[in-house]
């Protein structure tokens, strides 16, 4: 098993180490050695893991990726970086995603 730290302050775990049921409503970030990074999700059943996959629903196996790292969590994310426009507040639910037109 191989662990490393970024220079981001991400652990990127070898595809061999899976993450604990702590880690169940984080988003992660995947490499692939051939095409790079897939940001997905993981599931777990019974507090094990099973598989991370995409939020579209495919699985990755772990075949596909060779390292992965746990992401900061989005209120940590928006709490250092607050967002410019402050008109998004008036529009929580298009916060996520902002459509140009």
């Amino acid at each position: 098993m191989k662990t490393i730290t970024s220079a981001f302050g991400l652990t990127f775990h070898s595809n061999n180490q899976e993450p604990g049921k702590a880690f169940e409503d984080r988003d992660f970030l995947l490499f692939n050695p051939c095409d790079g990074y897939h940001v997905a999700i993981a599931d777990f059943e019974d507090g094990d893991f099973i598989e991370f996959r995409q939020f579209a629903g495919s699985s990755y196996g772990k075949d596909f990726y060779t390292a992965w790292a746990v992401l900061p969590e989005t209120c940590d994310v928006r709490r250092c970086f607050p967002h410019q426009d402050e008109g998004w507040r008036e529009a929580p639910e298009e916060s996520a995603i902002r459509r140009f037109e």
